[in-house]
């Protein structure tokens, strides 16, 4: 299937990430900086965390239509969630992303039976 957007496994390393404050950041610059992750950045750092590493996850955010796209999957199957990205207080959009995360977790684990 053809995805249009940013691929989010091309432009941030999760394992660089810093978690401070109930908030990720990219760097510790970013982190002096009050700069948490965007939506985009901080769904694909949230799914690797929690998805098993044997399962691919991608996250494509189309800034044309501000659609995030959530894949987590392995060989032909996946599971997918699409939403806009929400505008909301900041601690009100990692609760959600925790949760759709937790939702694609649960989900997954049917993939590795």
């Amino acid at each position: 299937m053809l995805r249009i957007g940013e691929k989010m496994s091309r432009v941030i390393d999760p394992d660089r990430c810093i978690s401070a404050g109930g908030d990720i950041y990219e760097s510790n610059e970013a982190m002096l900086m009050l700069k948490p992750l965007d939506t985009g950045r901080l769904c694909y750092v949230l799914l690797r965390q929690a998805i098993d590493s044997r399962l691919e996850v991608e996250v494509w955010w189309n800034h044309f239509n501000n659609v995030i796209t959530l894949m987590v999957g392995r060989d032909d199957y996946e599971v997918t969630v699409e939403f806009v990205d929400p505008t909301m207080a900041r601690t009100d959009l990692v609760e959600r992303m925790t949760q759709t995360v937790q939702h694609l977790r649960e989900r997954s684990e049917l993939l590795l039976q």
